[in-house]
């Protein structure tokens, strides 16, 4: 006896097994009506329920493979253009910080000029070389009260708004015994008298009226490092040799032009400078200036990849462990080079260009490819006779469907909820601090912070240094980064007014 049957819309139901359909999916096939079988009268030449069943699973399971081919062509195309456009932004992020680092480098060197010019005021300026031949032709060579006092109003006038100037001299050429002029009193005798017989001072002869730059460690037993400019200085219109002005800045200026250059125009998405560790080295390569933690270093010693014969270029090395781009370049008008290591970031924040993105166009294209293929290798590996069944339970019977839908939908209800709480360590901070960290995630500098909230811009960097130490990080892409995890790039900074 065939089990007893009931119509379900276009298939039959065994009723026998709707108290346990688990055990009789095979019985739940397709079958046309019997008022269907009669009035077409040829039921049995149409191929009956087996060839439809078999029909239809052929075309699931082509279908299906069809699909995850197409799925792991995109999958590979995405992969492709992302792992392209990561290249592409690696090679933007280079260029970029050439072009900063060289114009860092072309701010040193402006500096540089600056006091170069200095020098030569006593070449083209008539008063000043006048002042220097009176000296020179002077015949008590003690006497110099009157040509001293001009001497040091004039570079002191010059230097008043320019910072890391230690000293300057002037050096009787012909006349060793005459006193030399000084812009300060700061230069003992044996110093000026060390000067005279340096290396550095027959450079600046035989150079013959060019701007000549020389490193001293120790200047004037003052525990200083100095930099010296000198220029050898002639009658404008005689001709005749008066002597050597040289003027001595402290060594430590060079590496502060340059960090202050970048800190106020290098994108900290782009990457982090390690200010600790931008030196400025000469040919020989001895670091002749730099921060304290490399001080006794050679350049050797501090970047042990560094390439000693090349003017410029770059390398990869580790600080402290942590991998850096170090970009050189040489130093306009003087036989140095300045070091600048970058830790590139590229992951977050803002592009070189400007936009600011939540996610870089690389990692979003690798999450997408990753995913299409998880389900391409999903869709081929599932087992196809399990899902070929649910469909027949479910068109065969709908208040199976039915009960199905309304578990799934209790199962969706139970599922964890997002948390929309502030973060613990957002308590430590103060409004105004909170107001900074709002914007440095939105990607402002400083200085435009400061415009914004109305504050001087040394407060708006007190308010960053009392972020960093409340929330122990090192610099602002990790601030940036916690302040994004917590929602604070999304507030208004107006809010806390």
């Amino acid at each position: 006896m065939r089990p007893r049957q009931k119509e379900t819309g276009d298939y039959v139901w065994n009723t026998e097994c709707e108290e346990s359909p688990g055990e009789c999916l095979q019985m739940a096939v397709p079958e046309p009506r019997r008022s269907d079988v009669s009035t077409s009268g040829q039921g049995s030449d149409s191929g009956g329920p087996a060839s439809h069943v078999l029909g239809r699973a052929v075309a699931a399971i082509g279908g299906r493979r069809l699909l995850a081919v197409a799925l792991l062509v995109l999958a590979v195309i995405l992969g492709l253009t992302a792992l392209r456009h990561t290249h592409a932004r690696d090679e933007a992020e280079r260029d970029y910080c050439d072009v900063v680092i060289d114009q860092a480098v072309a701010d040193l060197a402006a500096f540089l000029k600056d006091y170069e010019d200095a020098t030569f005021q006593f070449v083209a300026n008539q008063d000043l070389n006048r002042l220097l031949l009176d000296c020179v032709s002077s015949a008590d060579p003690y006497e110099i009260a009157p040509y001293n006092q001009a001497f040091s109003n004039f570079l002191e006038g010059y230097t008043f708004s320019r910072r890391g100037v230690y000293d300057a001299v002037f050096l009787d050429e012909s006349n060793r015994n005459r006193k030399a002029l000084t812009m300060r009193e700061s230069l003992p005798a044996s110093y000026i008298k060390a000067l005279r017989n340096s290396d550095a001072y027959q450079d600046i002869l035989r150079a013959d009226g060019k701007a000549v730059w020389a490193f001293e460690e120790n200047c004037a037993h003052t525990g200083m490092d100095c930099v010296i400019v000198g220029r050898r200085i002639k009658d404008l219109f005689g001709g005749k040799p008066l002597g050597v002005v040289a003027v001595m800045i402290c060594a430590d200026e060079l590496v502060r032009v340059v960090n202050d250059y970048l800190y106020d125009h290098f994108y900290f998405s782009v990457g982090t400078v390690k200010t600790n560790y931008t030196v400025v080295a000469d040919s020989k390569g001895n670091i002749i200036s730099g921060p304290s933690l490399v001080e006794g270093l050679s350049l050797r010693q501090l970047y042990s990849n560094s390439i000693a014969r090349r003017a410029e270029g770059s390398f990869t090395d580790a600080i402290r462990g942590e991998d850096v781009l170090v970009v050189f370049r040489p130093v306009s008008g003087a036989d140095w080079r300045v070091f600048v290591p970058v830790s590139l970031a590229g992951l977050y924040g803002e592009e070189p260009g400007g936009a600011r993105a939540g996610v870089s166009i690389p990692m979003a294209g690798g999450l997408v490819a990753g995913a299409l293929a998880a389900t391409a290798v999903f869709l081929f590996a599932w087992p196809m006779h399990e899902s070929l069944s649910s469909v027949r339970i479910a068109r065969a019977h709908p208040d199976y469907l039915r009960s199905s839908q309304v578990s799934g939908a209790s199962l969706a209800d139970d599922g964890p909820q997002p948390s929309t709480a502030d973060p613990e360590w957002l308590g430590q901070l103060t409004d105004k601090e909170i107001q900074v960290l709002i914007l440095m995630s939105q990607g402002y500098s400083n200085r435009e912070i400061a415009q914004k909230t109305y504050i001087a811009e040394q407060t708006v960097k007190n308010y960053v240094s009392s972020v960093y130490s409340k929330l122990c990080v090192r610099d602002r892409v990790q601030a940036s980064l916690l302040a994004v995890e917590a929602g604070l790039n999304l507030r208004d900074y107006r809010d806390l007014d």
